[in-house]
């Protein structure tokens, strides 16, 4: 072997940098030992109920006080804190650790709402709303949607009369008389910057927020924000964290008492009285005797025994009512114009403290020559959760301003105590949290918010105060939570999976090939440690399909050897010796190892490009195992086995059993092609058939919707849960699924899925409770009906799929297959130079294809685990794709050497042969692959038990075809090829030998 001294090289090199990559554990395993045991400390002190909630915060809060202490300072590795490890480590998914992800669209409608001024042309108002409603179900973006609309209505008005008198358009060399694309190219420029400013925005935001190895991500392209939040306690709290806009203001406020504000409120309910009755205004007096009018029977104005500042009240359920009267024409003008009404931010609390379900309306005031508020909170420089007195009874978050907003605040407060000591409304994103009356001029920059805040709520507040308020708004499209418990769970199962499929491949390695056999292990664990190492560096997530990807690199790094070594039997069966055989071995099965590895890396690309989160990362580990399974399989190996033959140590890699193994076959495989045939449309007509009588059972991915798995400690007919379910969320379509025998169902409902903000997913989880509640017989606490790992009823996991999200989704899916396959096709056309090659490597794929989606229609609904069509099921029919071409390309490669060496035979005969001789390696590479398949199936868990099904269909399906579709539809589309064309161009061993006796003879002769 060439260049061992280079390979040497590489390989020390890899093992110094994945040992240093895995040093990173083990100071961190000491600092989470140690947790672990104060957290044991702190359970010991709680009672039995809350031992769990209690030892979980314990820890955290023990991980959070040395996430910033240096445990590791040397010379030689420099200087580390918990934290700076942590994110050097390969962090572990959501299906692993537990913990929340979303996804955050900017919401640039009403950026651009913004950019033009708050305009109120027609044609502009209605098309940002039509682009928003098309962005759910398009792939386009949202200017070039917007766009689109607007020149449909406007006709010949250009955007530049929107936009041409916006300063900062005007900057970016915009006019009256700029065309459309000019103004869309300005626009999609101060987008991108808008994404990215709310993007870095969010990212400091989370880094307040105390989670160890966020992962945040931007994918511009779609103005879409990744978040994973790995270890998250309170999704709730997370979801007002990363929604909040953080819109401070500091308005004035009209006080009941003023006449402008009373007269025009009476006046408003008279006129909507009269509007009702269709009598004038003026025939309806305001007495005693007089029924109240719509806006006072929705509302309770302020008689004088509330604050001043507060207009009225009313129920949280007549809020929009209210509004919608105040925002009629004819009532909006009996107002003055720089008044604008605000709801308060909580209700009011009753005598005994409690919050009621009232809520205050305040009246702002524009003013101090402004548009807007007196003062906004982009001159907060710092903000702090304090206690209000001594004791810690209350608490507040008190604000520092810079000096233009001191200078402003100074002037704000000395003109509102002057003026009868009238108060000033804080408003956060257009509600008021508080609105305290101002006593003296506050010189010096300094305010505070008060509110019935808890500690954690203050602290939260003053983390998004001080990063600043967002750019523009980021609505959560995609949301998932998974508990803890079935993070542990899940990797329980991942880790037994990994070590079972280890363990199986050990002993089949060494007992089928003897010596061999070990080497090959050695290279495997070898491949597994530079894997990690690199997915390490790379700073990959690891998810449940990035395990199972490490399992099929497994199962695809003893393929390689399997190849090797069934080739160095060949060549010994031909009477060579060892070391001979040996070097032909490797070199005569570089080809079809290669040729594999090389499909299986297309397949991955493809995921990295087309993929969508979990999918992506599933093709990282793809991609990382095939390059590491190459230099292990091939140079690692080969380098073991010089070094064992040349310290004259005998090799064997065969067993007395398996010596004999697939010799002397010599079955007719061609002559069987056309009940093949038959058999495999009967099979996929089938599923066409089921297909259009049963459908699929789609993912949530795929038709979006939320998602829950429920945990009951009860047993429950699974028609009872979905009635009561169907009931609570009000007739909406809603599919209950059992998931195993251990009272687990999936709860899947499209139940407020188009409705925005973070009070939706508040309000199906109520759903959610309302049903479960009512079909276990109102037995259910709710305070634990939440992502937990009690032993009660509560939600292990939960998802959210908006629409956009669903559509972008089923796009990927269908490209990244037809990309896939296309792919290889393409690649197969030039390694092998014959169409009919290609042809019948997509065949075949498709086929395989075909045939795991008949058997996913065939068979959902009968089998008692999930046989959802969703983004895992397309990455495993990719990967059934990449296989299958894996297997075909070891026969092709067989056929077309035999082709060359036996040109003048009938085609049929040469294929049957060559398939004969290959069959040992299509049997054991598909027999390793399945076999850690299975068990991957068997014990990797519910949420990837379907994944492993399709796979374990996939790989069988294309064992099948390699032999039955992929080289007979090769030799039906070549009836008129003459094989002569095969005939070498280069020496084969005959001729050389011919050559050389030729040489010598003439030699003698001389």
């Amino acid at each position: 072997m060439q260049a061992k001294g280079l390979i040497k090289f590489f390989l020390v090199l890899l093992v110094l940098m994945c040992a240093g990559q895995l040093f990173y554990y083990y100071p961190t395993y000491q600092v989470e030992k140690k947790a672990e045991e104060y957290a044991k400390s702190a359970g010991t002190l709680a009672s039995a109920e809350n031992r769990v909630t209690v030892e979980r915060k314990a820890r955290i809060a023990y991980l959070d006080s040395m996430s910033s202490v240096k445990i590791v300072d040397t010379k030689l590795f420099g200087s580390y804190t918990y934290q700076d490890l942590k994110s050097k480590q390969l962090a572990l998914g959501l299906d692993l650790k537990g913990g929340m992800s979303v996804l955050q669209q900017v919401d640039l409608k009403s950026f651009l709402e913004a950019l033009s001024g708050n305009s109120t042309d027609e044609n502009f108002t209605k098309a940002l709303s039509i682009a928003k409603e098309a962005q759910k179900n398009s792939q386009g973006d949202y200017i070039s949607l917007f766009v689109a609309e607007y020149k449909k209505l406007a006709g010949e008005n250009r955007l530049a009369a929107i936009f041409g008198r916006n300063e900062s358009m005007k900057n970016s060399g915009i006019t009256l008389e700029s065309t459309d694309a000019q103004v869309q190219n300005a626009m999609r420029t101060k987008a991108n910057e808008t994404v990215k400013e709310t993007y870095e925005r969010i990212k400091r935001r989370i880094d307040k927020l105390g989670v160890v190895q966020p992962n945040v991500s931007l994918d511009q392209s779609r103005d879409i924000i990744v978040v994973e939040l790995p270890g998250i306690e309170n999704p709730e709290r997370a979801r007002k964290f990363l929604e909040a806009a953080a819109k401070l203001e500091f308005w004035e406020v009209y006080r009941i008492s003023d006449p402008a504000l009373a007269n025009s409120l009476m006046d408003a309910d008279k006129t909507l009285k009269a509007l009702q009755e269709g009598t004038a205004p003026d025939s309806i007096k305001n007495d005693s005797n007089n029924v109240a009018g719509p806006l006072f029977s929705v509302m309770q104005p302020n008689g004088g025994q509330m604050s001043l500042a507060v207009t009225g009240v009313t129920e949280k359920n007549k809020r929009e009512q209210v509004m919608s009267y105040l925002k009629q024409t004819e009532i909006a003008n009996k107002f003055p114009r720089d008044m604008k009404f605000v709801w308060s931010k909580d209700p009011i609390k009753d005598p005994t403290g409690k919050s009621s379900n009232i809520y205050e309306l305040y009246a702002l005031k524009r003013s101090m020559g402004k548009e807007g508020p007196a003062l906004d909170g982009d001159r907060v420089t710092d903000a702090r959760a304090q206690s209000t007195d001594k004791g810690g009874a209350g608490i507040e978050v008190s604000l520092q301003m810079d000096n233009q907003g001191a200078a402003t605040w100074a002037q704000l407060t000395d003109q509102c105590a002057r003026d009868q000591n009238r108060e000033v409304a804080i408003v956060l994103d257009d509600e008021v949290v508080s609105a305290p009356r101002v006593i003296n001029k506050i010189e010096g920059g300094r305010s505070s918010i008060t509110g019935s805040y808890t500690v954690q709520e203050a602290q939260d507040l003053a983390s998004v105060l001080q990063v600043g308020k967002l750019p523009a708004k980021a609505e959560i499209i995609q949301e998932n939570v998974v508990g803890p418990s079935l993070g542990a769970e899940n990797i329980r199962n991942s880790l037994l999976a990994l070590g079972l499929s280890f363990l199986s491949i050990l002993l089949f390695m060494s007992i089928y090939y003897s010596t061999g056999g070990l080497i090959s292990i050695i290279a495997l664990f070898l491949n597994l440690f530079f894997i990690v190492g690199a997915l390490t560096s790379y700073g990959t997530v690891l998810t449940l399909p990035g395990i199972a990807g490490i399992v099929l690199t497994m199962g695809m790094a003893v393929d390689a050897n399997v190849i090797i070594y069934e080739r160095i039997r060949e060549e010994l069966a031909e009477g060579k010796d060892t070391l001979t055989a040996i070097k032909e071995g490797f070199k005569n099965s570089m080809s079809a190892v290669v040729d594999g590895h090389l499909t299986a890396f297309i397949t991955s690309v493809v995921l990295i490009w087309k993929g969508i989160g979990p999918i992506k990362g599933f093709g990282v580990v793809l991609a990382v195992g095939v390059i590491f399974t190459l230099f292990t399989a091939i140079l690692v190996s080969r380098l073991m086995v010089d070094y064992w033959t040349g310290k004259g140590k005998d090799i064997r890699f065969f067993a007395k059993f398996s010596e004999g193994a697939f010799k002397n076959i010599h079955w007719d495989w061609m002559a069987m092609r056309k009940k093949a045939y038959i058999f495999s449309t009967l099979i996929i007509a089938a599923g066409v058939a089921s297909f259009f009588t049963r459908g699929f059972e789609l993912g949530v991915d795929f038709k979006g919707g939320y998602k829950f798995e429920l945990a009951l400690d009860q047993k429950i007919n699974p028609d009872v849960l979905r009635d009561a379910l169907t009931k609570a969320f009000e007739n909406e379509s809603t599919i209950v699924k059992a998931v195993n025998t251990d009272n687990t169902f999936d709860v899947t409902t499209s139940y407020l899925i188009s409705e925005a903000g973070s009070e939706s997913q508040q309000k199906v989880t109520d759903k959610l409770y309302e049903g479960v509640n009512a079909a276990l017989g109102g037995k259910v606490d709710k305070a634990k009906f939440i992502t937990s790992d009690a032993s009660s009823t509560h939600i292990k996991s939960s998802v959210k799929v908006g629409p956009t999200v669903a559509d972008d989704i089923k796009s990927s899916a269908l490209w990244t297959t037809i990309l896939g396959i296309l792919f290889i096709g393409v690649y197969i056309l030039f390694r092998f130079n014959r169409w009919q090659y290609s042809l019948g490597i997509v065949i075949a794929a498709l086929h395989d294809v075909l045939l795991t989606v008949a058997v996913f229609t065939l068979l959902h609904g009968i089998v008692p685990w999930s046989m959802e069509i969703n983004q895992d099921f397309i990455a495993a029919l990719l990967t059934i794709a990449g296989y299958s071409i894996n297997d075909t390309v070891i026969v092709y490669d067989r056929i077309r050497e035999y082709m060359r060496k036996y040109s003048n035979r009938p085609m049929a005969g040469v294929i049957n042969d060559a398939i004969n001789s290959t069959l040992s390696r299509t049997i054991i590479t598909s027999l390793t692959v399945l076999m850690v398949t299975f068990i991957l199936f068997i014990v990797g868990g519910a949420g990837i038990k379907g994944f492993a099904f399709a796979l374990f269909v996939g790989l069988l399906a294309g064992t099948y075809s390699s032999i039955f579709i992929a080289a007979p539809v090769m030799m039906d589309f070549s009836k008129n090829l003459d094989l002569s064309e095969y005939k070498p161009e280069v020496k084969t061993e005959e001729t050389e030998t011919a050559a050389a006796k030729k040489k010598t003879k003439a030699k003698v002769s001389e």
